[in-house]
């Protein structure tokens, strides 16, 4: 038995280990030094997992409780972006712009950047926009949504000179040219990837506004074209992926529904980063998964479950959920229970405390 034990303990140890070589030989990037932005030249190493998400202090954030500032759980990365790139393996780590940049020692361990600014106000704009085209020259991807964030001095109100911000932001290969467009009456679409786009819900026919930006940079695709009717000369990418990383436009990541009542995303999230971080197909380790499968967390409220059914006339809520599906499945399942809606001395009676006993 000893020996069976030694040689089963042995080949898992083997697989493991060959499991390990395989994955770093797969899927790891090369070192700034060795490869170029987005190739994927095989290496040994570590995959690169971490991605820095970039928020503002100085924004205000509007909900039910007024306005506050953002902070590393409070901003719009946290609220609507970290739970796809956790789903693509990702793990998001939070920095305040406002405090200064991190240094190169920092970012040493980042797959990347994201960025997801309200405002056009910042600090030292140049010097922000320039560490961002740093970032890419050292291998890293910069995912840039709604927008850039740096075009208006805090300090001096001055705008930034495009030229200047184009220079610094070179390695994107994108080119911000302003041209404001409010007139919906001469927008049109030029081009729209049904792979990427209207995820949650169509573009609507009334395209919203934009400022003009033109993806030049030879590898990068543009996943939505629009241009003006009434001028030459007018087509800009709103949705762009390339090597460098992603970028995507004010009014063309999500629609706001009015009020604090959510909204529904244009592009495809998934897609979006999938492109936009070069992370392909690779092992995504996280809570959600064991040996790669998905694991499947089920819990049942106990609100409600002395309710009349409208599925079976006479029956309880709670008789059909016992009945009909912890009865019939073996998922394992947790069940809560509302102890007043059940206990005889209170608002529940000894049926109602049997039927909880059995669920």
């Amino acid at each position: 038995m000893s020996r069976k034990l030694s040689r089963r303990a042995l080949l898992g140890r083997s697989a493991a280990a060959a499991g390990v070589l395989a994955l770093r030989a797969a899927g790891a990037r090369a070192p700034a030094a060795q490869a170029a932005p987005g190739t994927s030249t095989p290496v040994p190493g570590e995959l690169p997992r971490y991605v820095l998400a970039l928020y503002k202090s100085a924004e205000i954030s509007h909900d039910v409780d007024g306005g506050r500032p953002k902070t590393a759980t409070l901003n719009e990365i946290h609220s609507w972006a970290q739970m796809p790139l956790n789903w693509l393996g990702l793990m998001v780590e939070y920095h305040d712009i406002d405090r200064g940049l991190p240094d190169e020692r920092t970012m040493s361990r980042y797959r990347g950047v994201v960025t997801w600014f309200q405002t056009e106000e910042m600090a030292a704009p140049l010097e922000y926009l320039r560490w961002l085209g740093a970032q890419i020259r050292a291998g890293r991807r910069v995912v840039i949504l709604e927008y850039l964030g740096a075009l208006r001095d805090r300090r001096t109100l001055r705008t930034v000179d495009l030229a200047a911000a184009n220079e610094a932001l070179a390695p994107t290969g994108l080119e911000f040219l302003g041209n404001w467009t409010g007139n919906q009456k001469v927008i049109e679409l030029r081009g729209k990837d049904p792979k990427m786009m209207e995820f949650e819900r169509p573009l609507p026919p009334g395209l919203p506004y934009y400022q003009q930006v033109r993806a030049r940079g030879p590898a990068s695709r543009a996943h939505l074209v629009l241009a003006r009717r009434d001028l030459p000369d007018s087509e800009s990418q709103l949705v762009v992926t390339g090597p460098w990383g992603g970028f995507a436009a004010a009014e063309y990541v999500r629609f706001q529904f009015p009020g604090a009542a959510g909204a529904q995303w244009w592009l495809d999230p998934f897609a979006f980063f999938r492109e936009a971080l070069g992370v392909g197909d690779w092992p995504r380790p996280d809570t959600t998964t064991q040996c790669g499968r998905r694991i499947c967390y089920s819990h049942i409220d106990g609100d409600g479950l002395r309710n009349r059914s409208e599925v079976r006339p006479g029956a309880s809520s709670g008789q059909i959920l016992l009945e009909e599906i912890l009865s019939r499945y073996g998922l394992p399942t947790s069940v809560s229970v509302v102890v007043a809606e059940v206990d005889p001395a209170l608002l529940g009676s000894p049926e109602f405390h049997e039927l909880a006993r059995a669920m």
